[in-house]
């Protein structure tokens, strides 16, 4: 990852610390729902990228960053470029086991909650190759151990 992933600007630190003033005051108030859900927008808005592991079912990560305004569609994209059956249908489960659908394609990351990091489980919808293994070669010559 590059070091801006990490690093924050001394307005994000700014931020930051407004934000962790204002919820310490408004955990004194009692809120509505949509207030809840306002604040956690403002929340979420800090972050410009998210971190996608996609879980194989042999174990191995597939790990990729993205913009938090990209749509769900590029994470099927890039997990479709480095599989070894590109064609194949699969499908992607949240960890909580949220199936993301064709419906679910148009949205961001950061609508569907992937953001700052998710871990995404891959599984073959349709037709299962006859490899035992799901990443093409080359990448797995990239593979490295966590």
């Amino acid at each position: 990852l590059p070091p801006a992933f990490f690093t924050m600007t001394p307005d994000e630190v700014k931020r930051e610390q407004q934000l962790r003033t204002e919820r310490v005051e408004s955990s004194l108030v009692l809120r509505t729902k949509a207030m809840r859900e306002k604040e956690e927008q403002r929340e979420m808005k800090k972050y410009r990228f998210a971190l996608i592991r996609v879980r194989f079912p042999d174990g191995i990560l597939l790990q990729g960053t993205f913009g938090v305004y990209e749509k769900l569609s590029e994470v099927f994209t890039f997990v479709q470029e480095h599989i070894v059956f590109p064609e194949g249908e699969f499908v992607l489960t949240t960890g909580t086991g949220l199936r993301l659908t064709e419906a679910d394609m148009n949205k961001t990351l950061l609508e569907l909650h992937l953001v700052p990091a998710s871990i995404l489980l891959f599984v073959w919808a349709g037709e299962t190759p006859s490899e035992d293994y799901y990443l093409k070669p080359e990448v797995m010559l990239q593979l490295q151990s966590l």
